[in-house]
């Protein structure tokens, strides 16, 4: 193969450095490769200039720079989501997770005169929407909390955070200085210290800069209790969200086995309902379903093309809405019911009143009628199915010969005859 010009890329190393054996790093950049740059730290090492180094290569560049060495300050969200190093804008230092940072000197903070952590772990009810995206154990892993040290409201990953908190309080304790790192999307790390009969607490934002939320000492019998509480009240939480789960599917099961009868009079909107008055609407399940639509409803955007708007609640796959004494439901998704809708068409189906949506669409999957890409031909909307099919209304018959030419190209290369939403 040819190296061309554009395929050559041009190091850019990032060093921490020591010039003495004392806690912390300094940052600095050079150009170069690893090697390069390894030999020009241990030359300065060699002269003793420097007392240690670590070298990586931070970056790439197309074209061939010279950047000599130079002291350099990472941009603090680089350095939260792409690395575990605290900095201590105090001393405008870098310290790796394995390194206990000295207690800070440089400024002192003054006594908390109120402490307390709290925290709210989602779902706290069955609200709709939020144990929608669970679908199996596993996935409660993500389960998502609001933790308010103070009036600093921090968003977390409840399972993290439970974890790492008996580290956090056992190396505080045995070392007099801990961390509890906030998964990366949050930005957020606490430091805490050790400081007579007190815990120093400084909670960092990693956004722009590095900047610091909250610095005080807090009583250590509050500090602990604060934070055992949490520990307690995650796993509260976590447990609460586990029950409602399975309530959940439990509920979701009950629905999808009543007997729908699809509403002929609303083909458009492809919609089903069960009569108030019928024989299975009798039972307490289905009551306290009918309930929770009746106080959950709020207006919806139930389409992405035309903004039509409904007064229904969003549960699963489905809206939900009391109307003419009836419970309806419907696809949520405007491309679901179109896809349907078009699978009708094209091979002629009769609907029947017991006719279920849902079997519709695994029969749209099972036949590869689901739009599998929407794009611009030229500066008209195309829509591509997993068959190959193109709805583009507005476009010419040579742009879409065109379209068709690049669709063959595609599944010719992939070994395959269609593509696939999957």
């Amino acid at each position: 193969m040819t190296v061309t010009k554009k395929d050559i890329r041009y190091p850019i190393c990032r060093i921490m450095y020591k010039i003495e054996n004392t806690p912390g790093w300094f940052m600095a950049e050079k150009s170069g490769t690893i090697d390069e740059c390894n030999k020009f730290c241990e030359d300065l090492k060699a002269k003793g200039k420097l007392y240690d180094y670590e070298c990586l290569v931070d970056r790439w560049s197309c074209e061939k720079i010279d950047i000599p060495m130079q002291k350099f300050k990472l941009d603090a969200y680089d350095l939260h989501m792409r690395s575990c190093i605290i900095f201590n804008p105090y001393e405008e230092k870098y310290y790796n997770p394995d390194e206990v940072m000295p207690y800070p000197t440089q400024h002192l903070p003054c006594c908390a005169r109120k402490f307390s952590i709290n925290v709210k772990v989602e779902p706290e009810e069955d609200k709709e929407g939020y144990l929608n995206r669970f679908e199996k154990k596993s996935d409660f892993n993500n389960i998502t909390a609001m933790l308010y040290i103070n009036k600093i409201d921090i968003f977390i990953i409840a399972k993290y955070v439970l974890e790492d908190i008996p580290t956090f309080l056992k190396d505080l304790e045995k070392d007099g200085y801990s961390y509890l790192y906030i998964e990366e999307y949050w930005y957020t790390k606490l430091l805490a210290w050790k400081k007579d009969d007190k815990i120093r607490l400084i909670v960092q934002s990693y956004g722009d800069e590095v900047e610091i939320l909250f610095d005080k000492l807090i009583k250590k019998d509050l500090f602990f209790s604060e934070f055992n509480k949490l520990h307690e009240n995650l796993k509260k939480g976590i447990k609460r969200a586990k029950v409602l789960f399975n309530k959940f599917k439990c509920e979701e099961k009950f629905l999808n086995d009543l007997p729908w009868t699809i509403d002929k009079n609303n083909l458009e909107t492809l919609q089903e309902y069960i009569n108030l008055n019928d024989k299975c609407a009798k039972s307490i399940k289905f009551k306290n379903f009918v309930e929770k639509v009746r106080k959950n409803s709020e207006e919806q955007s139930i389409s992405y093309n035309t903004k039509e708007r409904d007064f229904c609640m969003h549960q699963e796959d489905y809206y939900y809405k009391i109307k003419d004494n009836k419970l309806i439901r419907f696809f949520c998704l405007t491309r679901i019911r179109d896809d349907i809708k078009r699978y009708i068409k094209i091979y002629g189906i009769k609907m029947h009143s017991n006719t279920k949506l849902m079997d519709l669409y695994d029969e749209v999957i099972a036949n590869s009628g689901r739009q599998a890409i929407e794009c611009r031909l030229n500066k008209n909307k195309a829509i591509i199915y997993e068959n190959g099919d193109i709805v583009a209304p507005l476009s010419t018959e040579d742009e879409i010969k065109e379209l068709n030419t690049v669709i063959r190209e595609i599944v010719k290369e992939k070994k395959t005859n269609k593509f696939s939403v999957d």
